[in-house]
């Protein structure tokens, strides 16, 4: 039976895998691992780096254990993203299926989808406080509209397919839903998504490594204005990043919310927290994963992951900007007609949050992440409040691998 080992013990493990702590010292990778998370996560990332099997043991090259810091503070962030992403897109797939219901000629076509997606069996359906009187007022007929509350999201995308089947059609965006609703999943329960960046995508993995996600790659290539026709490195690269799980489900996840979404506020708030996260993937990746001041990148899988992740942000944030230009905005003005109460200028006891406005948006999740420069001082994009970095945080052990960010 295995023993829990100390932080001590811990350190000296990984001190004798070959893990170096220059770039964040041991005192600070101490405190690290006590209080902000735990050695089997951060060591999970050690997997993207090459093992050398040496004496029944092994090492590995190049890997310092800042390097694994930052490495889940990415994933952090993007775990994040991700599971904004599939919460905007589950509602605005049923907003797309609502308006496709409503504007079909067939009289019957709700009591038609009902009865395919249930066929008498209501074992789908959610049971939670926030839906239990609902469901009792539907005494187990529930209509359309009630579905839109009580299914999970894997009914919904088969009561989606559902409605083009009927009609004959082939469900657009289909595959990449199913995608995003096992990529929701794994965000929800923790797991890491950048543990082992060489995982192959489904279609490779199924395949024995003889098939790509067509679906998936050419509508990503698209997304970022290249050619799937013209041969060039940068195309190359994109494909190769394409055939790994993270960045197949990255792409699926942004594909399906550029799609689904026809909202000013869904789409501007995810091309800003996206352009955030872009900003501190580059903070250190040229220097901790990439070529700067050599010749070659010091972890060519990380880094080529990462730089086919900024860019499809790029190329989603350039289209989301342009379908925003053929939106029509929604004018909240009107509806502002409750005065302003004093105390929500001065910050008093009352009421500080004016509802009514509904232009009141939560900070976004990368915000503060995106914004802390080294050490706390300002760089391009940053501000000095480090401490909000480490908050936003805390509970997925996400610190800055900067030592002076701890200082005070």
């Amino acid at each position: 039976m295995k023993q829990c080992i100390t932080v001590d013990e811990q350190i000296a493990l990984l001190k004798n895998h070959g893990v170096s702590f220059d770039l964040m010292s041991e005192a600070e990778a101490r405190e690290f691992l006590y209080s902000r998370s735990y050695f089997f996560k951060i060591k999970s990332y050690e997997r993207n780096y090459t093992r050398i099997e040496k004496d029944r043991s092994y090492t590995y090259s190049g890997l310092d254990f800042g390097h694994l810091v930052e490495l889940s503070y990415i994933d952090f962030t993007l775990s994040r993203i991700c599971l904004s992403l599939a919460l905007s897109t589950e509602h605005f797939l049923k907003v797309r299926l609502n308006q496709l219901i409503m504007n079909d000629p067939k009289p019957d076509l709700s009591e038609v989808l009902v009865r395919r997606i249930l066929n008498g069996d209501t074992s789908s359906i959610r049971s939670n406080p926030y839906t239990e009187d609902m469901w009792v007022a539907c005494d187990g007929n529930p209509s359309i509209w009630h579905l839109w509350e009580l299914l999970p999201l894997n009914e919904h995308i088969r009561l989606y397919s559902s409605y083009f089947d009927y009609r004959g059609e082939s469900a657009p965006f289909a595959h990449l839903l199913l995608i995003v609703r096992k990529l929701r999943n794994a965000v929800s329960h923790g797991n890491c998504l950048l543990a082992d960046v060489s995982r192959p995508s489904e279609q490779r993995r199924q395949s024995g490594g003889q098939k790509y996600d067509k679906e998936v790659t050419l509508a990503a290539l698209r997304m970022c204005e290249v050619s799937p026709r013209r041969n060039s490195g940068k195309k190359k690269a994109l494909n190769e990043a394409l055939d790994r799980l993270v960045v197949n489900n990255f792409a699926a996840a942004l594909l399906c919310h550029l799609e689904f979404a026809d909202s000013h506020k869904a789409l501007n708030h995810m091309v800003a927290d996206l352009k955030h996260f872009n900003e501190r993937i580059e903070r250190h990746r040229p220097l901790f994963f990439g070529d700067l001041h050599v010749e070659t990148p010091r972890n060519q899988l990380v880094n080529s992951t990462l730089s086919a992740i900024q860019r499809l942000i790029v190329g989603y944030c350039r289209q989301a900007e342009r379908k925003l230009t053929k939106l029509t905005p929604i004018d909240y003005s009107a509806a502002v007609t409750r005065p302003v109460h004093p105390d929500s200028r001065t910050g008093g006891d009352g009421d500080c949050t004016d509802l009514g406005s509904l232009d009141a948006r939560p900070q976004g999740i990368t915000d503060a992440e995106a914004q802390v420069g080294p050490c706390g001082r300002r760089d391009p994009g940053g501000h000095r409040d480090s401490a909000r970095e480490r908050d936003a945080h805390a509970d997925k052990g996400a610190v800055d691998v900067d030592a002076c960010d701890d200082a005070g």
